[in-house]
């Protein structure tokens, strides 16, 4: 069995898609054989191929990136080559050069069964103005897919672009890294505790790409109402210099430290050393939120937002955390306020954090699409 994943990117960038796109593709290779083809993340970098845990990588040259969107013109041509060698085609979305690529290879892909996991719908992104030129390129590929994954239960409700297939849709929750408790992530921890001047601080922690979408601004606002706690916003993105430039002109410099983009060895030791993760997603982009899992996992309460998306599925309001409407920076605030001066409540949430993350496992995960495959193949 040989899979061809089609993504946007790849590791090591961080983010949700990426780190889904690895963690199947590593359990493929244990398996069989996996490629993922994927847009370079540096504009104008060569051709790059290389093995990554024992995984084919292929990143193709780009122009940049435009609304969200690698610019990347060959990629159709060197999509050509990997289907060829493929038994099935995974192909995540949104990604419109990938969709274009199956586009214009139907033809090619017609004994091929197509799998996409539809990680978030155009329609409700900021960038739904120009839904009408990209809509119809991906009603063709939804169209063309032998199985469309959604990530929960609340995606498939309150996204317009599967109205018509429902009957091809499944369901299969995400799931964190195998960032298992040790000695060693708690003596990291406490060290990050005296790197960036904690000791002694409640923590609120915010993991993730600094993006419009994952409403950090609002996080920013909030605590000015959180007097008592430091924040901690551990990744990088386009609006880093903006949020820091916010943190300024409000005077909380001494309580928030950018730690900027985290290595993979560190993830578990930032989410150790938390005392309430803040998810204050304000965009549908955010449709399911793994980040939530690596905090429930530590026994971390999380403070969401009610996006009508998989979001407050991850992590259910009075059960593993609060939560607030989206953009809402005083009811964040509130929240956030509640849980850190509450310790019972703390325990409690911290209880059934890691009750709900049991329920999100890798083995599960890899075993619903491993099944997935195995049923279309069977079909050929």
């Amino acid at each position: 069995m040989r899979i061809l994943y089609a993504s946007k990117g790849y590791h090591p960038l961080i983010g949700g898609v990426e780190t889904v796109v690895r963690q199947l593709a590593e359990g493929v290779a244990a398996v069989g054989e996996a490629e993922v083809l994927v847009c370079h993340h540096e504009a104008f970098a060569p051709l790059a191929r290389e093995s990554i845990g024992g995984v084919e990588v292929v990143r193709v040259p780009t122009l940049g990136t435009r609304f969200s969107t690698p610019l990347a013109p060959t990629y159709p041509l060197h999509f050509a080559r990997a289907i060829d060698e493929a038994d099935l085609v995974h192909l995540q979305i949104p990604f419109p050069i990938g969709e274009a690529a199956v586009a214009l290879l139907e033809r090619r892909l017609a004994d091929k069964p197509l799998v996409i996991t539809f990680h978030a719908d155009p329609g409700l992104s900021r960038w739904r103005a120009l839904l009408s030129l990209y809509r119809p390129l991906l009603s063709r590929t939804l169209a063309r897919a032998d199985r469309i994954v959604v990530t929960a239960p609340a995606n498939l409700e309150s996204a317009p672009s599967l109205a018509g297939h429902r009957e091809k849709v499944r369901v299969i929750p995400l799931a964190p890294d195998e960032h298992f408790p040790s000695v060693a992530v708690a003596r990291r921890a406490a060290e990050l505790r005296r790197e960036l001047h904690l000791e002694g601080e409640r923590v609120v922690l915010f993991f993730g790409r600094l993006s419009y979408y994952k409403g950090v601004d609002v996080l920013v606002r909030a605590m000015v109402g959180v007097p008592e706690a430091t924040l901690v916003v551990a990744g990088d993105g386009e609006l880093a210099e903006v949020l820091r430039g916010m943190v300024r002109r409000r005077g909380l410099e001494a309580r928030v430290r950018f730690a900027g983009r985290v290595p993979e060895a560190d993830v578990a030791a930032y989410f150790a050393l938390a005392d309430v993760f803040a998810f204050p997603s304000v965009g549908a982009s955010e449709a399911f939120g793994i980040a939530q899992l690596d905090a429930l996992r530590a026994g971390v309460p999380v403070v969401n937002t009610a996006l009508e998306t998989g979001v407050p599925f991850v992590s259910p309001h009075g059960v593993t955390g609060l939560t607030v409407p989206p953009g809402d920076a005083w009811a964040l605030a509130d929240a956030l306020r509640t849980i850190l001066r509450d310790d019972s409540l703390r325990a409690r949430f911290s209880e059934n954090a890691r009750a709900r993350a049991a329920e999100f496992t890798l083995e599960r995960m890899r075993a619903a699409y491993l099944e997935l495959y195995a049923e279309l193949l069977a079909r050929r």
